[in-house]
């Protein structure tokens, strides 16, 4: 007599999900290009990194990617990308070398504190995916190239065959790094920050420190501001912009020069706007180093739940026109 033993093997067919932006440039990934990352953007088609600390070199990694949409095949898609990818002012031009189809963008920098930024938009396989990298005092030619390293490491992610990724490009350790210019963006900042009236940055908060040549003092913004700039038709009146703020900056020469000894003491104001908003406004007079006195006047209106910001916003100010000890 023989005894047959049968086994029945379940398999789960179910198909497997499609990786989120995130999963296919993990932060243990972006620690080798952003010092210390944060996530600013995040969702199924998009993924941002920026650099968390507003003293280090300002990098931000930024991963799109497509989606199937009904009624449109791969090849309409990448149609589609192919003429965003074409706008004015960059210079754009196929890489052979990677995928089955890809394109890079460079856009240089014309801003004294911008950073040149590189996208590479890139169909391979399965998968389109548009990688953008952006880095304070770096080279077009060093953006370009990790661009391509990002763009490279979501296609393994995402399980792109290797033949099909193209061949490998340069190593990021051998990719000059960025050569930091004799004076920063953010040398000469204040810290740490002191309050004239409320809530102060802490001293490695995620933050932007916003600055242009024509401000006498720099600005310091929540993340995902949009920089400080000139209001035309408007002498010395500046404007800088953020997620459900804005920040109007009055920065003159003082029609009354403080004498010797300490100067007016700095006066701020607190207002309801109504419509659920929430305004702060600080006036002080200070003297950059090597130039005359200048008045400066801040108002800060934003949401109401966004209150602390805006005091931090104002106190950076004072900060920065405090007298040198």
């Amino acid at each position: 007599m023989s005894l047959m033993a049968s086994s029945i093997v379940s398999l789960d067919l179910t198909p497997k999900p499609a990786p989120t932006a995130c999963e296919l440039l993990p932060v243990k990934q972006v620690r080798q290009v952003v010092t210390d990352p944060v996530q600013d953007d995040r969702g199924p088609s998009i993924c941002r990194y920026e650099e968390r600390s507003p003293f280090r070199p300002a990098r931000e990694v930024l991963l799109e990617r497509d989606w199937e949409t009904p009624g449109q095949t791969d090849k309409d898609e990448w149609k589609r990308m192919r003429r965003y990818m074409n706008i004015p002012a960059t210079s754009t031009s196929d890489l052979p070398r990677l995928g089955d189809e890809a394109l890079l963008r460079v856009s240089p920098s014309t801003d004294p504190y911008g950073a040149p930024e590189a996208t590479v938009a890139v169909w391979a396989g399965h998968m389109i995916v548009q990688v953008t990298y952006s880095e304070e005092y770096a080279t077009t030619g060093r953006v370009s190239a990790v661009a391509q390293i990002l763009a490279r490491w979501a296609l393994r992610a995402g399980d792109v065959p290797h033949n099909r990724i193209g061949a490998a490009g340069p190593a990021l350790a051998g990719i000059p790094p960025a050569k930091l210019p004799r004076r920063t963006r953010t040398d000469g900042y204040r810290r740490p920050e002191q309050s004239l009236y409320g809530a102060v940055w802490g001293a490695g908060e995620h933050s932007v420190i916003q600055a242009h040549p024509e401000l006498s003092i720099p600005v310091r913004m929540p993340p995902g501001s949009y920089g400080c700039w000139p209001q035309k038709g408007k002498d010395n009146v500046f404007r800088c912009s953020g997620k459900s703020l804005v920040v109007d900056i009055i920065d003159r020469p003082a029609t009354q020069p403080p004498g010797p000894g300490p100067g007016p003491e700095p006066s701020y104001a607190v207002r309801d706007p109504g419509g659920g908003r929430y305004e702060i406004a600080i006036r002080v007079t200070h003297t950059p180093a090597g130039l005359r006195a200048r008045e400066i006047r801040v108002r800060v209106e934003a949401d109401a739940g966004q209150a602390e910001v805006a005091q931090k916003i104002v106190n950076s100010v004072h900060t920065q026109t405090l007298p040198r000890g």
